[in-house]
């Protein structure tokens, strides 16, 4: 179980300025401001990592994420975010070490919607454990 918290900047500076106020496909509602979230992810981990590298195989990895962005904590926007990952990780029989990997993620959010949505433009994955 991880906990904590994230404040980011999303102010336009130098050309994205420029871009936002003169482009033809300029959405209203881009949040240009800040965003400022708690957030808590379980992770479940059974998989036995490879003693050279950082690889896992012949398990599972399943995470769960809540976020939730709020005005009282100094966002400009409210959103909860919840995000489900599942990754199986399957031996071949061919070969030492070499792994059939099968991934699943889903993620739901609900509140203030802005052109980045509300995940973003960008999705990152990392692994805890």
């Amino acid at each position: 179980m991880s906990l904590g918290a994230r404040w980011a900047d999303r102010r336009a500076s130098g050309d994205s300025e420029w871009l936002i106020d003169h482009a033809s496909l300029n959405p209203p509602n881009v949040l240009e401001g800040t965003e400022a979230a708690l957030f808590g992810t379980l992770t479940y981990l059974d998989a036995m990592a490879y003693g050279r590298s950082h690889s896992l195989e012949n398990g599972r990895l399943v995470q769960f994420t809540a976020d939730h962005a709020n005005e009282a904590w100094g966002s400009d926007v409210t959103q909860t975010r919840l995000l489900g990952a599942w990754n199986e990780y399957l031996p071949l029989p061919a070969g030492d070490n070499h792994v059939l990997k099968l991934s699943g993620l889903y993620g739901v959010g609900f509140g203030d919607q802005t052109a980045q949505s509300l995940f973003g433009l960008v999705v990152t994955c990392r692994c805890c454990r």
